[in-house]
Parts: structure tokens; C-alpha cells; sequence
């Protein structure tokens, strides 16, 4: 049986992890993405921009190897970007149970990405509270986010 998410050999294991990683470069002013599942968002001018994920985890065992996309973006100024879990957007809630979706998030993400960071926070917090009321919490919820000035 496998130990790691770093499997090779006889074992094929179905499972994974979903992930987004990103490195920047100030003297170049370039970003570089690569994700497993999840997307990088970047909010340019009030408009959303998606930077889609390979659809593959890293770590599950198909037997083939996979190489993952290296995107790499120009950043300008006032740019924001964003990653994220998909436990936000998969949360339950609402007036009908139902979940909060990707398409709401994107939206309240370019909403707010030219406020602080600390106001961004609040917001956020808040809107996941109010939409997941008195449902429970269904996974991990994570939302990473920079604005570049």
C-alpha cells in the first residue's frame, strides 16, 4: 500500500489532492500557476479572469504520468488574484439548502478585490456565516488572495 502522495508502482491508489501554486516574480512582474482542480482567479479592471486548473490531483495513481500546465501571467498593477478550496463554493446554505456555487464567489471576489485585505476577510466571513446558517460545515474552506499595487 502506498505511503505518500508520491505513488509509483504495483499499488494504484484513487486518491489525490487538489491544489494551486503560484510564484511571483517582481522584476519580471510575471506569475506563474500551475493547479490540480483549482483555478487561479484574477480580478483585472472589475473583471474576472479564470485561469482554469488541469483536471487531474496530484498524487493519485493512474499508472501514467502527468505533467501539470505552467501558466504564466503578466501582472499590471491594481491586479488582484485569488485561490481558493472548493469548500466556499460546495458550502449548503441559503434560503433553499443549496450551495453557494463558484459563479456567486467569483463574483463577490471581484467585487471586493479593491478593498484591504482585512476588509476583504470580513466580507467574506460574513457572507459564508449568513449562507451557511444553521447548516454544518461541509469541508475546508480556504480563500488566499493579493492585490498587487
Amino acid at each position: 500500500m502506498a505511503t505518500s502522495l508520491h505513488q509509483k508502482g504495483e499499488d494504484i491508489v484513487n486518491d489525490g489532492m487538489d491544489i494551486a501554486l503560484v510564484c511571483y516574480t517582481p522584476e519580471t512582474g510575471i506569475l506563474e500557476y500551475a493547479g490540480a482542480f483549482n483555478p487561479l482567479i484574477l480580478v483585472r479592471n472589475g473583471t474576472v479572469i479564470e485561469t482554469k486548473a488541469d483536471r487531474f490531483a496530484i498524487g493519485r495513481s493512474t499508472g501514467k504520468e502527468k505533467a501539470f500546465t505552467n501558466n504564466e501571467i503578466k501582472i499590471e498593477k491594481g491586479d488582484a488574484f485569488y485561490l481558493y478550496s472548493d469548500g466556499y463554493a460546495d458550502q449548503f446554505g441559503g434560503p433553499w439548502g443549496k450551495k453557494f456555487k463558484t459563479s456567486v464567489l467569483k463574483e463577490k471576489l471581484a467585487a471586493i478585490s479593491g478593498l484591504s485585505v482585512e476588509k476583504q476577510r470580513e466580507i467574506l466571513d460574513t457572507a459564508f456565516e449568513e449562507w451557511k446558517g444553521d447548516q454544518e460545515q461541509i469541508d475546508d474552506v480556504l480563500v488566499i488572495g493579493r492585490l498587487m499595487a
